[in-house]
């Protein structure tokens, strides 16, 4: 398989995996994934609130594990 052949794969096979708990992903898969704005995401980080992130340079980064810790962080009723 060619270089490019290769990427496309990994590409292809990124796209369409389950994300692990060591997935890192970006802001927008972070919001479908826990279900707010990308705007809110960016309000909570510059107020010191909501998932921890990763910053590479002007990147931010969520890694799956943070946000499945936030949401069972913020579960209300029935019993666990």
């Amino acid at each position: 398989m060619s270089k490019k052949g290769t990427k496309d794969a990994v590409i292809a096979a990124s796209r369409t995996a389950q994300p692990t708990t060591d997935h890192i992903v970006d802001t927008i898969t972070a919001q479908k994934y826990i279900g707010v704005s990308a705007g809110t995401l960016r309000n909570w980080r510059s107020r010191g609130l909501g998932p921890r992130y990763i910053k590479y340079g002007r990147m931010v980064r969520y890694r799956i594990a943070d946000l499945n810790k936030y949401v069972e962080k913020h579960m209300v009723g029935g019993r666990r």
